[in-house]
């Protein structure tokens, strides 16, 4: 509630939420403005025919007692992009025309509304092992994360296999999760977080060659396994290889 006070009565504008449209992005609010005549001022009307104005609506009132109703509304009003709304409404009332009553006010009142929920953003993802057919990740919450105002129930996982489809959807929580038993090949791997509006959008991995055995690790570096033979009386290298849909691979 905002009030202003001018000669023998007091203004009052009160905003009061109402409800929220999720799809028009924007909220409904009542706006009530009326007058308050002082106690034990009983001169008739404030004045006859007083202008008045508030968020594009106007019109004339007099104040004949104690108190009048000046105005009784709903507005409508836009969320940014994000949901949030902050807002500011203003009102005036106009010169009464005699100095016994007051020259003209205005006043405001401000506030903020309930966010609108959105869907939420997108998490991190990140490949923390690549080992034999097996590839670990870890779904993780970036730094000013935003769930979009809403609960996040489902954190969601999937594989492209050698450029194909997304497929092999697992749900969790945030943290660390696996796919075994992969068939060897190329993998892409991609997240999205949901929540009580919808699905966010992905976070996707780059590609990761996942070719089973044939691999040792070397100072923490996993580098092909490659063996030696004598070759025409010379010691030759040999390169692990493997067949992916037909055709023959080196193990890189």
């Amino acid at each position: 509630m905002a009030a202003v006070h001018s000669a023998h009565a007091t203004f009052y504008l009160d905003v009061t939420y109402l409800s929220y449209n999720q799809g028009g992005n924007f909220s409904t609010w009542n706006i009530h403005i009326y007058a308050v005549a002082d106690s034990g001022w009983g001169q008739g009307s404030l004045s006859s025919g007083v202008p008045w104005s508030s968020y594009g609506n106007s019109g004339g009132f007099n104040i004949n007692g104690t108190s009048v109703d000046i105005a009784n509304y709903n507005v409508n009003i836009p969320h940014d992009a994000n949901g949030y709304l902050n807002w500011t409404i203003g009102a005036n009332v106009g010169n009464t025309g005699t100095s016994t009553y007051g020259t003209g006010v205005s006043w405001s009142a401000s506030g903020s509304g309930p966010r609108i929920p959105k869907t939420p953003g997108a998490p991190s993802l990140s490949i923390t092992s690549n080992q034999g057919l097996t590839v670990s990740l870890n779904v993780g919450i970036p730094s000013g994360y935003d769930d979009g105002g809403s609960t996040i129930d489902r954190l969601w996982t999937e594989y492209s296999y050698n450029g194909g489809a997304w497929t092999g959807g697992m749900t969790g929580g945030w943290g660390a999760r696996s796919y075994t038993n992969l068939a060897p090949g190329d993998y892409q791997f991609r997240a999205r977080a949901h929540n009580g509006v919808g699905d966010g959008p992905n976070t996707t991995t780059g590609t990761v060659g996942v070719y089973g055995a044939g691999k040792v690790m070397v100072n923490g570096v996993k580098r092909p396994a490659i063996g030696r033979l004598k070759v025409d009386g010379q010691m030759r290298n040999t390169i692990w290889r493997v067949k992916v849909n037909g055709t023959w691979k080196n193990v890189t």
